[in-house]
């Protein structure tokens, strides 16, 4: 039975709207591993109790599927009519996948939403406790039985494992199935495949029965179903030329090759292992590099199946059941997502691959309402489970250094030190920074750019220099035995504290200078310095008006002439001015 709800129905323990008058063929619940869970079916316009008005967007059809789950809930996304107006063409999603797909995660806070050391199953229950309208809609089931915590989604901007999960910003769906190479969601995390069950989701390592498996001999035993066999992807190779991340090969032309490339023939690929790197030019780390590319090289092959064909076999039973063969395959006709099948390629020398249901097309109306599976395509195996590959994977490994000797030290990110100098360049969501260490002499040099300004300094031991850049202001500051002195460039103009400032001639002899507080003037001869705007009101004037103390050498002094004056005498008239004389 399908029915019809409206799309804010919390109860669906009555029958609905029955859609008694769908038309059966056009019926077709499509589901896949990769988490597609769709319905498709055609209802006449003019049916004769007016449901047709219903079947609007936002609304839900209950529904019954192939497998153990109960009647499934899916929500109308999209509705068309026909060029004769005479039936709507409905398209609904798993409620679960649709509602999720259109809601939100927002980011914020301290820490991730998902933090380090939490299994697959409490990742998924903290995503869906973090949505902003379905809240407590969602669950997770008890299907999921991976214990692992130990994730790792590369490495950050500071060379540290990723450890956690932080999906803010994007849709729960996306948080959880996301695929992307950057993405950093469950199925990156865990691995794993989906299983909607109406309001409940559950992942697992693997979907189907080990025991419902089958054999497929192609192009015998089977002659009417479209199978398409490729190996014209980029991602097929069966012989690999390694490569570190800093360009070196293995030795001699080595390449590692795959134990079936005398039935596929040579494909050469070149592979870049990013987290494999020489931290020197020695005998020893090189020796670890090949030994590291020789390992990357054989799991490309053993767990990742880079050598596998790209398979397709859709199996139509609208075609097949007329056909002799077909009586030797019913259980196909009973078989889940996810069922091992093993397929042997006669015109391949035997080759035999293991595949998996990867999509299954059911008509549930079928047979007079017993249902009935359309179509079953088998394709490749998944290539590796992420959790296992991370649980196999030894992320320890040996290092050759020979200022620290830490040699079991893990690879995080590519950097080459000499006994002496060690180089950084640090990126981060908000600055990089370059530094320069001279482990020996005990020196360091560095710069960081933020989004707002420019940081530098150089020193040596406990002593340096540092100059800040902002938008308005310049900042340098310098650290030595006699203590901390800087001085500050804004609209106010020069600030200098704990320190002085000295202006020389082209002789390199000082003219003026500033002593803590203290102005010291050079005036040998009268073209040494020359003073500009003496009136009253000046900055001139004002600056000697409002000084605490001025001590003045009359023999230096009587070089200044000032309106006639010596700087003494024209100091004695502001006095006299002032009323302090």
């Amino acid at each position: 039975m399908i029915s019809l709800f409206a799309k804010n129905t919390t109860n669906f323990n009555n029958n609905g709207m029955t859609l008694i008058e769908c038309i059966r063929d056009s019926i077709k619940i499509t589901e896949t591993l990769d988490g597609i869970f769709d319905l498709e079916l055609e209802y006449p316009i003019q049916d004769t109790k007016g449901i047709s008005q219903y079947l609007l967007q936002g609304n839900i059809i209950r529904c019954p599927v192939y497998d153990s789950r109960p009647d499934q809930l899916f929500r109308i996304r999209k509705t068309s009519l026909d060029s004769s107006g005479s039936k709507i063409s409905v398209y609904a999603q798993a409620i679960a996948r649709c509602d999720l797909m259109n809601d939100f995660v927002f980011g914020g806070g301290s820490s991730p939403l998902v933090p380090a050391g939490k299994t697959r199953k409490e990742a998924i229950s903290l995503i869906l406790g973090a949505v902003q309208d379905n809240v407590g809609k969602f669950h997770v089931g008890d299907l999921d039985t991976n214990t692992n915590t130990d994730i790792n989604l590369g490495l950050d901007d500071n060379g540290n494992e990723i450890k956690y999960i932080d999906v803010a910003y994007t849709s729960p769906l996306s948080g959880i199935l996301d695929n992307s190479d950057n993405a950093k969601s469950i199925y990156r995390a865990y691995g794993g495949e989906i299983i909607f069950n109406n309001f409940t989701i559950d992942m697992v390592d693997e979907r189907g029965k080990i025991d419902n498996a089958f054999i497929i001999k192609s192009g015998k035993n089977l002659q009417e179903f479209q199978q398409d066999i490729d190996d014209t992807s980029d991602d097929f190779a069966t012989v690999l030329i390694m490569k570190s991340s800093d360009g070196i090969y293995l030795p001699n032309n080595e390449v590692i090759t795959s134990p079936n490339v005398n039935i596929l023939g040579k494909r050469y690929k070149v592979i870049t292992c990013e987290d494999v790197s020489a931290v020197d030019d020695s005998t020893a780390a090189l020796n670890v590099v090949y030994n590291q590319l020789r390992e990357r090289g054989q799991k490309k092959f053993e767990e990742e199946g880079i050598d596998s064909l790209t398979i397709s076999n859709t199996v139509k039973f609208v075609q097949l059941k007329k056909t002799e063969q077909y009586k030797n395959y019913p259980i196909l006709e009973k078989c889940e997502l996810g069922n091992n099948a093993t397929i042997i390629y006669e015109k391949l020398n035997n080759l035999t691959v293991t595949a998996r249901v990867t999509r299954i097309v059911y008509n549930p109306l079928a047979l007079n309402g017993q249902g009935k599976i359309l179509e079953v395509t088998i394709g490749n195996r998944k290539k590796a489970n992420i959790v296992s590959t991370i649980n196999k994977t030894t992320n320890a490994v040996n290092t050759v250094n020979t200022k620290t000797n830490a040699n079991t030290a893990k690879i995080k990110k590519v950097k080459k030190d000499a006994d002496e100098f060690k180089v950084e360049i640090n990126k981060r969501a908000d600055s990089i920074e370059l530094s320069v260490t001279n482990l020996k002499n005990d020196t360091e040099a560095s710069i960081e750019i933020l989004d707002d300004k420019i940081e530098s300094k150089v020193s040596k031991g406990d002593f340096g220099s540092y100059i800040e850049q902002n938008v308005d202001s310049i900042v340098e500051a310098i650290e030595d035995v006699t203590g901390t002195h800087s001085m500050t460039l804004n609209g106010n103009g020069v600030t200098i504290r704990n320190g002085g400032l000295t202006i020389k001639n082209d002789n390199s002899e000082n003219i003026l200078w500033f002593v803590d507080g203290i102005v010291y003037a050079n005036t040998i001869s009268t073209d040494e310095l020359y003073i500009y705007n003496t009136e009253k009101g000046s900055g001139f004037y004002n600056m000697l008006a409002n000084m605490d103390e001025v001590y003045l050498n009359e023999i230096h002094c009587s070089y200044f002439s000032i309106e006639g004056k010596s700087l003494k005498s024209y100091i004695i008239d502001i006095l006299e001015d002032k009323g302090l004389l």
